[in-house]
């Protein structure tokens, strides 16, 4: 008897042997990556000092990148501690987290923000969190750098399960972002 898959062949002047035949298995494609991504939270697409392309905010969709909830905001004022006001112009307020669908690996996560609506200490408090692991705790942006100012973060957290998960969890008022 033949293993399965084998496929029986013979050689003149020799019994008939089985050559295993190999049997494809399904693999997981990982996502098409065209990052490094670098979104305009609340905002159109836009082109910073140093050339480089920030795409416009968009709402996540399976195999993609986006937000999850929230609302936009946006102001014209000047915007301190920055060359590039536009990015902080804009925001996303209320929402519950952004999620990039990419490949596993090693990540910098640079969050943005400042704080546009609030006009003082402990009137928006939130936490972050980048795949599960809680990076900014009761965050104030105000208390941190004040009104109309930048205030940046960067993290490097590594990814394992094909998605990125930035995370938002309301203390005080909603949590809000600049960019990312």
């Amino acid at each position: 008897a033949n293993p399965p898959g084998a496929t029986p062949t013979a050689t003149p002047g020799q019994p008939a042997t089985a050559t295993p035949t190999a049997t494809p298995t399904a693999t997981r494609t990982p996502p098409a990556y065209t990052g490094p991504y670098r979104l305009n939270a609340g905002g159109p697409q836009y082109v910073d000092i140093y050339s480089r392309a920030w795409l416009a905010d968009r709402p996540y969709t399976p195999g993609g990148f986006g937000y999850v909830g929230g609302q936009t905001y946006a102001v014209s004022a000047p915007i301190a501690n920055t060359e590039d006001d536009t990015l902080y112009q804009t925001e996303r307020w209320g929402l519950s987290a952004y999620k990039f669908d990419l490949p596993n690996g090693t990540c910098r996560v640079d969050l943005l923000f400042a704080e546009i609506y609030g006009w003082s200490k402990e009137q928006r408090l939130f936490d972050v969190q980048i795949e599960g692991q809680r990076v900014l705790t009761s965050l104030d942006i105000f208390a941190q750098a004040g009104r109309y100012a930048a205030y940046d973060r960067t993290f490097t957290v590594l990814v394992t399960d094909g998605s990125l998960d930035i995370d938002f969890l309301a203390r005080v008022n909603s949590p809000k972002i600049n960019a990312l």
